[in-house]
């Protein structure tokens, strides 16, 4: 049997006519979780704590596992569903609807139309019938070039010019290249997601060992020219924005390990199935309080163990609050409202 089974449910459509499978409920709700615990770590860091330190590697290590695993499930679900080119508009207009409703709830963060994970989503969704129907081999040969074009042409920039948008042409390249997120490299973990929706697993299991090998080296690399192993943006072995090869390389083996451990081991928890379920509406609704609080950790003078438990505390309130909705609210979601458009003729 195949190590990475595949289900016919895609990220953000709801048929109750097909059964859901569970470790995908599991696995949307765990990049939710960890999107949200990122920024929050994010946004209520205490200055006693070093970005060096071993709390902030293993904050941003899983942290930085949340988009990867969010887009590797879109790519998964996307090569499962023939959506028709209505559906495909509605997809693509409805994400970049959000995107700025997203962008006008943390202003502090991003301009009005600055490109993100959701745009991301909508480029995904238009491309799709085109890597599609692509073979298995040319699937893997345009994953290795993504996976070093990072390598080759050089993508430097502070965050201030990955998020700020002057004109028409800066939001083209935001898109595809200069952005958070960009079409170019982010779409080699969508095709990570159609490989694994394949059962195409020999890939797999050559990138985990080279995974493991290039995660050996690089600390060994950072401890040796004395720079970060893993940093968000600057100078690091791994860095995020942009997202270089060896962060590629290194979340693709997170995200296949998180997979099949909750494959395999996930429980039947209705909570967690609820967030997974709603994990859309998490991601845009956890910054909204960002705005209104980010500040708070600087005017109270927070020491490092009150960060640490209103991030862990901000993180795991969003289980009950979905379970709620869940049980109270079932039609209140983004999803739902995703699906009410997608399914009018």
């Amino acid at each position: 049997m195949s190590s990475f089974s595949t289900t016919s449910d895609t990220l953000n459509e709801y048929r109750i006519a097909k059964p859901r499978l569970l470790h995908i409920d599991w696995l949307r709700g765990i990049a939710v979780l960890l999107m949200v615990m990122v920024h929050a770590a994010a946004t209520w860091q205490p200055k006693t704590i070093s970005t060096t330190s071993l709390l902030a590697y293993v904050v941003s290590g899983l942290g930085g596992l949340a988009a990867p695993l969010f887009v590797v499930l879109t790519g998964w679900g996307l090569s499962r569903t023939k959506l028709s080119s209505r559906k495909v508009i509605v997809r693509v207009v409805f994400f970049f609807i959000m995107q700025i409703i997203l962008n006008l709830s943390a202003p502090h963060l991003f301009d009005t139309f600055t490109p993100g994970v959701l745009t991301l989503f909508a480029l995904l969704t238009l491309s799709a019938p085109l890597w599609k129907r692509l073979s298995n081999t040319s699937v893997i040969l345009i994953m290795l070039i993504l996976l070093f074009i990072p390598s080759i042409i050089v993508n430097p920039g502070s965050w201030g010019d990955r998020v700020e948008v002057e004109g028409i042409e800066v939001f083209i390249l935001h898109l595809f290249w200069t952005g958070t997120y960009p079409f170019v490299p982010w779409l080699i973990f969508a095709l990570l997601g159609h490989l694994i929706a394949r059962k195409v697993d020999a890939p797999f299991f050559a990138l985990m060992s080279a995974g493991f090998l290039l995660m050996i080296g690089s600390i060994r690399i950072s401890l040796s020219q004395q720079i970060a192993f893993a940093s968000p943006s600057g100078v690091g072995v791994l860095t995020f924005f942009p997202a270089n090869t060896p962060f590629l390389i290194g979340a693709m083996l997170g995200v296949g390990l998180i997979w099949m451990c909750v494959e395999n081991y996930c429980g039947n928890w209705q909570p967690m199935s609820d967030l997974g379920q709603r994990s859309l509406t998490v991601y845009i609704l956890h910054f909204i309080p960002f705005f209104f609080l980010h500040q708070l950790d600087e005017s109270g003078g927070w020491s490092a163990l009150t960060c640490g438990l209103v991030v862990f505390g901000y993180t795991l309130l969003w289980l009950p609050a979905m379970h709620y909705c869940a049980k109270h609210m079932a039609n209140l979601s983004f999803e739902k409202i995703l699906q009410h458009y997608s399914a009018k003729r």
